[in-house]
């Protein structure tokens, strides 16, 4: 019987230590280009929802993960993507470029860089914000990112691509 109730109790402790995964979907997604210098990078404006659930529990990694599929540019080219945090919540509808910086908070929350293909696939960590989010440190008003060819010209994306990567890309969020 006490082998029994030994086994119980490391079942009951293995149980407790397996973390969970939750995947979710944009439910904003607007690129934003500037209207006056064509030479500056598309940025990208993303909002997720934490379910209610996963606050206050730990997060393990929490990563952005999406293909985007570009045409004309040199598959050696170095590509980024990185995200910065909203400080208050953006305007819904038309956001204007020159705004963007001054709504950003100056820390990345996240990166990803690597070399182009024809379907560029990005692993933005984000576990930091989520986090931060998670614990009640900060504010989830969204995500700006940033595409950057390094070395390269910018990147400008076409505003109608913004509808694609919201159906595509997923937040991944592992926690316990």
């Amino acid at each position: 019987m006490r082998f029994v109730f030994g086994i119980i109790a490391v079942l009951a402790i293995a149980v407790n230590s397996f973390a969970s995964e939750d995947t979710l979907s944009f439910d904003r997604c607007q690129i934003v280009n500037d209207v006056n210098d064509h030479s500056l990078p598309s940025k990208l404006i993303i909002h997720f929802q934490l379910p209610e659930g996963m606050m206050g529990k730990e997060i393990l990694l929490a990563q952005i993960i999406t293909k985007i599929s570009l045409r004309n540019v040199n598959k050696d080219s170095l590509l980024e993507l990185s995200f910065s945090p909203f400080l208050s919540l953006p305007p819904e509808g038309d956001l204007y470029y020159e705004e963007l910086e001054a709504m950003t908070d100056s820390l990345v929350a996240g990166s990803w860089t690597c070399r182009f293909d024809s379907a560029a696939s990005f692993q933005v960590d984000i576990t930091e914000f989520v986090r931060q989010v998670a614990d009640g440190h900060r504010q989830n008003f969204g995500l700006a990112g940033a595409f950057d060819l390094l070395g390269d010209r910018n990147l400008r994306l076409p505003e109608n691509l913004a509808g694609p990567i919201q159906n595509r890309a997923r937040i991944t969020i592992i926690y316990k």
